[in-house]
């Protein structure tokens, strides 16, 4: 797997070229002048991406560049995602029985702070994964405990679960979050509301009252068109002129 940065360039990287484990003609960097670079189009479908395609799980394209290495993918060589301008961001090519990956922008924050952001790892996770096969029916697989196995399948527990060729590593799913697990009287509490009770004698209010007041007739309209009035019957008065 291969970072590109203020360095990468067509000619640092003859060695690469020679050996067979470039994806494309390397071009001059690309910086932004105005607004930042976004990553908008991945392969949903391709192991890496898989775990990031829902939004829940981390949105990618909150993600921001200042700048990429512009390259122009070779004939066998697939894109895997890309900027908003259509140049790529992530690139895949079968290099004998393995593959290398090329990432067009910097893993430092030279051109970008996201390796400070919350999907720098699992990101990097996921694309060495892939290279180390780790993913796609690799040593380590992950699955969410509410996946369904298919018909017959007993549920299990998050965990790690170890088979004869490869281990399972089960966990929660993402989307999960503390109202899920809260009690009623929870809920109630954390978001200061009262459930209606099934007979609907009872109305929705707040749980604490004794912190807010509600005033049922409030006047603060009609004294803002009386101050209305006072403006212009002003203007009017302030503007008249005499024959």
């Amino acid at each position: 797997m291969i970072f590109t940065g203020d360095n990468v360039s067509a000619k640092s990287c003859v060695a690469l070229s020679d050996a067979g484990l470039s994806v494309g003609t390397i071009g001059e960097p690309k910086v932004t002048v105005d607004l930042p670079w976004r990553l908008t189009k991945w392969d949903e479908s391709h192991p890496v991406f898989q775990p990031l395609s829902d939004p829940q799980h981390g949105d990618l394209r909150r993600l921001i560049f200042a700048a990429y290495t512009h390259l122009v993918p070779s004939s066998d060589a697939k894109v895997l995602m890309e900027f908003g301008t259509g140049d790529p961001a992530v690139l895949e090519r079968r290099v004998g029985d393995g593959t290398v990956l090329w990432v067009t922008v910097s893993c430092g924050r030279d051109w970008s702070d996201w390796s400070r952001g919350r999907l720098f790892l699992p990101l990097v996770h996921q694309l060495l994964g892939y290279e180390v096969g780790l993913t796609e029916g690799g040593r380590v697989r992950t699955r969410l405990v509410d996946v369904e196995r298919g018909e017959g399948a007993e549920q299990q527990s998050p965990g790690v679960a170890q088979f004869e060729r490869y281990a399972e590593i089960i966990n929660v799913s993402p989307r999960e979050s503390d109202t899920d697990r809260c009690t009623r009287q929870e809920f109630e509490d954390r978001f200061a509301v009262k459930f209606v009770d099934e007979d609907g004698a009872a109305a929705s209010q707040l749980a604490d009252a004794g912190h807010v007041e509600f005033q049922q007739d409030e006047v603060w309209h009609w004294a803002a068109c009386a101050l209305l009035a006072v403006m212009l019957l002003e203007g009017f008065v302030g503007n008249r002129t005499t024959a």
